[in-house]
């Protein structure tokens, strides 16, 4: 999670951009953590709204207007199944957490986008959200989300 001051930093955008942004449904809304009493609240994105920031920014250097850009992303999100995924996906995770983490994230990746050729064909893995989860004491890899979406007809390879 990055806070909304974060986020303008690390983008190189403005408060007016950002709500622009907001306001063309480029972005999601962030949530509003309270700050206590009369201290205010403050909002915090998901990590993965820098990319789309980046995306966005890169679609205007190729010239395209932020409505062209909404209208690009409204469709690609159109297109996009979330599917629930069941405990079957469990990965085990060892003992050095960030080498385990990515392999653990590798093989449950590889794992979900076999079981989408098999069973969903014409389809293609578009994102999977993870957490960690503990069964009978030890850590694994759990999928939260699994994001498919239509092929696009790009030839591969």
């Amino acid at each position: 999670m990055v806070t909304t001051n974060e986020l303008l930093a690390k983008t190189g955008i403005t408060y007016p951009v950002l709500n622009k942004y907001k306001e063309l449904n480029l972005i999601p809304k962030p949530n509003l953590k309270g700050l206590g009493r009369g201290n205010g609240v403050i909002g915090e994105f998901n990590d993965d709204v820098i990319d789309i920031i980046n995306w966005v920014k890169l679609h205007q250097q190729r010239g395209l207007s932020l409505s062209e850009i909404a209208e690009i992303r409204r469709k690609e999100l159109a297109e996009i199944e979330v599917i629930k995924p069941i405990e079957e996906y469990l990965i085990p995770l060892k003992a050095d957490p960030v080498k385990s983490y990515l392999d653990a994230y590798g093989d449950l990746y590889n794992w979900i986008q076999e079981e989408i050729e098999q069973q969903r064909p014409g389809f293609e893995l578009y994102g999977v959200d993870t957490e960690k989860v503990i069964r009978n004491g030890e850590d694994f890899l759990k999928p939260k989300i699994i994001k498919i979406r239509p092929k696009t007809g790009e030839k591969r390879g």
